[in-house]
């Protein structure tokens, strides 16, 4: 079971570099003295330091500036250097880091990640807990637990709670974890946006909207990576085939941890370790339910499908209920972090919890897919050959033969349309549908080629009984 699901404390802070851990030269100097007192550290182009809750840059000039303020002199008593340039040259060697860069939940101090050294500016702060224990469910959160309660059905919320505490309880431990991305589908005011951009947002400390980013990889991205959470509606892949197979690819990557590379103006592109969430929200529309990714791109387990309860009161507005979360929340969060969920909904400790896919959901993103297509047509010519052929128990041959017959059909437009002329598009499609449970469609291969056996049975009038 995962460690961030079933166990919570206070959060873990990395240590700041301080005068103990600079390299023992005897005597440590003035200058010396004060870069690990002001935790000092260089980028190779700037010179960062903390003075408050937040990460702050400035360049050389300024940098001497808040040295001297320190009662360093820029005097050489001798041939060596001055105690300001000694500083800098301090924080240069000592206290030098490949970038500096937000690394959301992920530590204080420098992080460690792809052989890099990078010093955490991030400024999302998580929302404390309450410090009453032993809550129970809706115990000061009564109208936030009512509104989750009618929002999905019993099934669906054990799933929206184990994936929110992972979430939550990772952001509080400063550790946070990888998570399924999470589709939201429901009627217009049902409450979808309410949940993500505001009781979600506030319990992680805000969200961004990365619709352009994943869109167009050359974005900046200095308004979202900054942020675990990333809220987006369901417009963002544009309509359009090509641009709903790159946002797949671009969330498989991002919630596997490994997509995100931070581009900002005027400063080089950097890997960063986010492990944050991405929410999405849809209407009911079939338009709108497009935007679920291809199920064919090996994206199963990385998302989470769950659709609205039916028939629930049209829910109030976004701004009146900002209050009610202010003062619910913290409550919330305390039970999140006491909670214990089934083993029936904990996954694998990759991503803590199992994935789940609304019936409905699935088939409204299989139904666009060029699998799915391929699969109803060649339905259609199963029960034409078959009722012609009078008997046999399937039809078998190779990709080319059963391309050829359906021509011999008058089903070859109809093909084209759907996978083009290609052979390899009509053998890809044809092998998904061979890897499904119950297909009648088998796969072998017979002297390096792909050889195909389309069962017989009832004709499809027969199966919609």
């Amino acid at each position: 079971m995962s460690t961030a699901l079933m166990t919570a404390g206070a959060p873990k802070k990395s240590k700041l570099v301080t005068a103990e851990d600079l390299p023992e030269t005897g005597k440590l100097s003035r200058a010396h003295a004060a870069v690990a007192a002001a935790g000092l550290y260089y980028d190779g182009a700037k010179y960062w330091r903390k003075p408050g809750e937040t990460w702050e840059c400035s360049k050389k000039d300024d940098t001497v500036l808040y040295l001297r303020s320190l009662g360093l002199s820029t005097k050489k008593t001798d041939v060596r250097l001055s105690e300001v340039e000694e500083a800098l040259l301090s924080a240069q060697t000592t206290c030098r880091v490949d970038s500096a860069a937000p690394c959301v939940f992920q530590g204080e101090g420098v992080v460690w990640h792809n052989q890099s050294r990078i010093l955490n500016t991030a400024r999302c702060k998580v929302l404390a807990p309450a410090k009453k224990i032993g809550l129970a469910w809706g115990e000061g959160f009564r109208w936030t637990a009512q509104f989750i309660d009618e929002l999905f059905d019993p099934t669906q919320r054990e799933i929206f709670l184990a994936w929110l505490k992972r979430f939550y309880v990772g952001c509080w431990e400063n550790r946070l974890e990888d998570g399924q991305t999470l589709f939201i589908s429901g009627a217009t005011g049902r409450g979808k946006t309410y949940l993500s951009r505001c009781v979600i947002a506030k319990m992680v400390g805000g969200f961004g909207d990365p619709s352009d980013y994943l869109n167009d990889s050359n974005i900046f991205t200095d308004d979202i990576d900054g942020q675990a959470l990333w809220c987006v509606d369901d417009n963002v892949s544009g309509g359009s085939e090509g641009k709903k197979l790159t946002f797949g690819e671009k969330v498989k990557k991002l919630t596997s941890g490994t997509g995100l590379v931070g581009r900002r103006f005027y400063e080089k592109r950097v890997s960063l370790p986010w492990h944050g969430r991405i929410v999405v929200t849809l209407n009911e529309d079939p338009e709108a339910l497009r935007v679920i990714p291809n199920t064919e791109q090996s994206i199963m387990d990385k998302i989470t499908l769950l659709k609205c309860s039916p028939g629930a009161p049209a829910f109030l507005s976004l701004s009146g209920n900002a209050g009610r979360a202010d003062q619910e929340l913290p409550f919330l969060c305390r039970w999140l972090i006491e909670h214990v969920p089934g083993g029936h909904v904990v996954g694998t400790s990759r991503y803590g919890v199992k994935e789940y896919h609304h019936p409905d959901l699935l088939a409204a993103a299989r139904s666009g897919e060029n699998s799915t297509a391929v699969g109803e047509l060649v339905d259609v010519f199963a029960d034409e050959w078959f009722k012609d052929a009078g008997s046999g128990d399937a039809w078998e041959g190779t990709t080319i033969a059963l391309m050829a017959d359906l021509s011999a059909r008058q089903l070859a437009e109809t093909l084209r349309m759907t996978v083009g002329s290609s052979t390899q598009a009509f053998g890809r499609a044809l092998s998904k549908l061979a890897s499904k449970s119950g297909s009648p469609i088998e796969k072998t291969i017979v002297d390096g080629k792909a050889w195909w056996r389309i069962a017989r049975r009832a004709p499809a009038a027969a199966r919609k009984k």
